[in-house]
């Protein structure tokens, strides 16, 4: 992830009388965008937490209802090895509007 700051000002800070502080605003010209990169992760990197949460709100969402294990596992299961292989949530809803799950959902 990258950040982009374009600096406008920077401060100075006098001392007055001794112990008061004055800062005064000096305006920057001509000075270019500093970007800065940082990477976002997390500390369970690698252990398919993360995947298996994703896949399982994915599911519900999808299919508007609580998942059940011992139908549903294998469904969940393939959407944790798309999520762990790189793949994006585009290609989690491409794969489920093909499903006949999908197909047959119903609305309260």
């Amino acid at each position: 992830m990258k950040f982009e700051f374009q600096p406008e000002v920077y401060y100075e800070r006098d001392m007055v009388d001794g112990d008061k502080i004055v800062e005064h605003k000096v305006p920057l010209e001509n000075h270019q965008a500093i970007i800065e990169s940082v990477d976002v992760g997390f500390p369970d990197s690698g252990s398919g937490k993360i995947e298996a949460c994703l896949a399982r709100n994915f599911f519900r969402y999808t299919y508007g209802r609580w998942e059940d294990t011992t139908i549903d596992g294998c469904a969940l299961e393939d959407a944790r090895k798309t999520l762990a292989n790189g793949g994006t949530i585009a290609d989690l809803a491409a794969a489920a509007v093909k499903t006949a799950q999908f197909k047959r959902r119903t609305f309260q």
